[in-house]
């Protein structure tokens, strides 16, 4: 977990920025596992795209990347509705149905 902190110098609004690396061997196992965590961050990102544009247009944002350690899931903004945005994205990375 890292997060970090900068005060707006326009608006006078505090931002905060979070970070939650997510460690797994199971990543490098093989080709194919590596390909579908490959291909799960890339729908993951796109839905994740979706389910916060509103919160984008209020200045929060959110995002998911993916290397051979694992998962990064990191959440910035205005830091009195962070909460409610990491919340927000991580029900849906635990219940992210993937469909056909």
């Amino acid at each position: 977990l890292r997060l970090h902190f900068v005060q707006d110098c326009f608006y006078r609004r505090p931002k905060a920025f979070a970070f939650f690396s997510l460690y797994t061997p199971e990543f490098t196992t093989d080709a194919l596992t590596y390909t579908a965590a490959e291909l799960y961050q890339a729908l993951f990102g796109e839905a994740l795209q979706e389910i916060t544009y509103d919160a984008g247009l209020a200045g929060l944002s959110a995002g998911v990347a993916g290397d051979y350690r694992g998962l990064t899931l990191s959440v910035s903004g205005f830091d009195e509705r962070l909460p409610e945005l990491l919340r927000l994205v991580s029900s849906r990375i635990r219940n992210f149905p993937i469909e056909k």
